[in-house]
């Protein structure tokens, strides 16, 4: 089982003198609702993070891994009440000594039905499924596996708070149970251009609870560009 939690504090940033109050006040909250929707992760936008982790004491050794991950978030309209979030996860693992492998790892799909519309709660619940790609048998499970997907944002104000989890089975090889929590602290920025945004993050997280092959530390920069769905339609309104 993976769990997320998420907790984003966006700053405010006070406005200058009273001839630009109104300027910098609009600015302010544009990049500030900008940012606390590229956290939220069923948003209705397209989100390409492209992220650079490390994991540390990995296995009896202690040992070290590295990977480049790309999760991109897909929001897919079905009407004006509901859409779906499909987030695959397609990632390049380099494994821990003394028997190191490089390569691609299992290809994983979450889904999430969540509404088209919310205030300050939002939910969304799917399932989620994991294909044994891996290249090699250290980078992946070697195993079909299928489960649920749910999570729970709630937005207010500065903050974003919520969690995101999914549990898988294996239907396909040996079973086995897998937890991982991780607990842990991002920071960044994030760049409007034009209607997309870019954002940088840095990370580091502590697995409270952990897998077979996971390691007890993971430390992540992550690269993101932001596509908002209907700027073409706002465009023309």
């Amino acid at each position: 089982m993976a769990v997320l939690l998420i907790t984003f504090w966006v700053p405010t940033t006070n406005a200058g003198d009273s001839s630009q109050e109104t300027s910098t006040t609009n600015t302010t909250t544009s990049a500030q609702e900008l940012a606390k929707q590229k956290h939220n992760p069923f948003a209705d936008q397209i989100t390409l993070p492209l992220q650079i982790s490390s994991e540390l004491e990995v296995g009896p050794g202690n040992g070290t891994t590295a990977g480049l991950e790309f999760e991109p978030a897909i929001p897919i309209s079905l009407g004006p009440n509901w859409k779906v979030i499909a987030r695959p996860d397609l990632s390049v693992l380099d494994s821990e000594p003394p028997h190191r492998k490089f390569g691609l790892g299992d290809i994983e799909l979450e889904t999430y039905l969540t509404p088209g519309l919310f205030d300050k709660w939002v939910w969304g619940v799917g399932p989620a499924l994991q294909a044994p790609t891996a290249t090699a048998s250290e980078l992946g499970t070697g195993k079909w596996s299928a489960g649920p997907a749910v999570g729970l944002i709630y937005i207010s104000g500065p903050w974003v708070n919520g969690i995101l989890a999914h549990h898988l089975w294996s239907f396909a090889g040996q079973r086995d149970k897998r937890w991982t929590v991780p607990i842990g602290l991002d920071v960044g920025k994030t760049f409007q251009m034009g209607k997309q945004s870019l954002s940088l993050q840095f990370g580091t997280y502590n697995n409270v609870l952990r897998a077979e092959g996971v390691g007890r530390w993971l430390v992540r920069v992550q690269v993101t560009l932001t596509l908002p769905r209907h700027s073409a339609d706002t465009e023309e309104k």
